[in-house]
């Protein structure tokens, strides 16, 4: 880094190539392959579906909306994969530059201005509707790129192939790994409640009754909302969904996240290093699943304001991670890492247990059952001011760890090997 604050370069050929960088791009490569592949075939179904039927906008859209989130995160492993060869290589890259965000308020504005056209887009029956994949795309990103700027302003200059690894660490490996381990905990759950059934002679016929309804019937939504609405209201059906929400998917996605602190192992030294790459891993993650979660088209508006939320609770349990991790490399303070990952499995599953609760009391009718319960029902009633005080604290926790980490860490430094 000059002193001008840009990125400095180096080309001088490395003693001997790095097989890591090499990964890198291998890895980023296939991903990029992969989602493009998958967003264009979205694309031309879609484009076929809508000259082989009478022009449905919402048809269109229904498969433009995933594919532009699929190409757009595709084009987000192209950075890993120039980096990474360019290191392999030994071409003159950049190897430190600072991190630098756009002002807040220019981001809160253009968000604002986004999400109302979005809206307006969602409202129209017109050919203007299939302009919203390209809304889409600034909608779920400009959050992250916020919260990233909240928690990363202006720290100190980082290796650019590191950053970016880690950014798609997060955003590809994070969730694979995720996956795996959440299907896995999904078939303890089902296998539990199975040895529950079993042994519940009354439970079993209730069940094989609510099947063969739904075969003979194929219901509708509505219909189908109509059948579950009596089970989502029993406390054993609730508490089962809130403990697996709540607790088993916080456990795993917080040891998992900060995926991009693991793979540096050795590289990096410090806590603010480990937030940085912490933050920048559960950036990634955050991005993927809110594109995952927001591209079906139903209620655009508020799928991208829920989902906006959701990105800073992400980045910041990764980012208070990922520098207790570091801290554990440097200083083998286990007790920190240990308040660290409780703390961050208890803000998320503060968030997941409470947006879950109010989500079964709307879908149950709030009629009978556990929503009779006064603390409960008055928990799920008042979920959402919970949720946006919630939302305020781990902002303000960002930005505030953010700052007393840089002032106790008076230099940053990576190690290559």
């Amino acid at each position: 880094m000059n002193q001008n604050g840009q990125p400095s370069f180096s080309n001088q050929t490395p003693a001997r190539r790095s097989w890591y960088s090499l990964l890198q791009a291998g890895a980023a490569g296939f991903a990029f392959l992969g989602l493009f592949l998958l967003g264009s075939s979205l694309f031309l179904y879609g484009l076929i579906a809508a000259r082989s039927n009478s022009f449905d906008a919402n048809l269109i859209l229904s498969n433009w909306l995933p594919a532009s989130s699929f190409l757009f995160l595709g084009l987000l492993f192209l950075p890993s994969v120039v980096f990474g060869l360019a290191h392999w290589f030994g071409l003159p890259i950049p190897e430190k530059q600072m991190m630098k965000f756009p002002s807040s308020l220019i981001l809160l504005a253009i968000f604002l201005v986004v999400v109302i056209i979005g809206h307006q887009l969602s409202q129209s029956s017109s050919a203007l509707l299939l302009l919203l994949p390209l809304v889409h795309v600034l909608g779920i990103s400009l959050p992250v790129v916020f919260f990233l700027r909240l928690g990363l302003n202006q720290l100190p200059a980082q290796s650019l192939q590191r950053s970016w690894g880690a950014f798609n660490s997060g955003l590809g490996l994070a969730p694979v790994f995720i996956l795996i381990f959440e299907s896995l905990a999904l078939i303890g759950f089902l296998l539990l409640i199975g040895f529950w059934i079993s042994i519940h002679p009354d439970l079993i016929k209730e069940i094989s009754q609510l099947i063969s309804l739904l075969k003979q019937s194929r219901p509708t939504a509505d219909a189908t909302l109509k059948l579950i609405q009596p089970y989502l209201s029993q406390p054993m059906v609730v508490t089962t969904i809130l403990i697996f929400s709540a607790i088993v998917i916080p456990i795993i996605e917080e040891a998992i996240k900060p995926i991009g602190v693991y793979f540096l192992y050795g590289k990096i030294q410090g806590e603010l290093a480990g937030f940085i790459i912490g933050a920048l891993s559960g950036g990634g993650y955050a991005l993927l699943e809110s594109f995952l979660f927001s591209s079906n088209g139903n209620d655009w508006t508020q799928a991208i304001l829920s989902r906006s939320a959701t990105a800073v609770i992400h980045i910041f349990t990764s980012a208070l991670m990922g520098s207790a991790i570091a801290q554990v490399w440097s200083d083998k303070k286990y007790l920190r890492l240990g308040l660290a990952y409780g703390c961050s499995v208890f803000f998320h599953g503060s968030w997941n247990g409470l947006a879950m609760l109010y989500t079964l009391q709307i879908i149950s009718g709030d009629r009978q059952g556990i929503w009779q319960n006064p603390f409960i029902h008055n928990l799920a009633t008042y979920a959402p001011l919970l949720l946006l005080f919630l939302f305020l604290y781990v902002s303000g926790s960002l930005w505030f760890f953010r700052n007393i980490i840089l002032k106790q860490s008076s230099k940053i430094s990576f190690q290559a090997k």
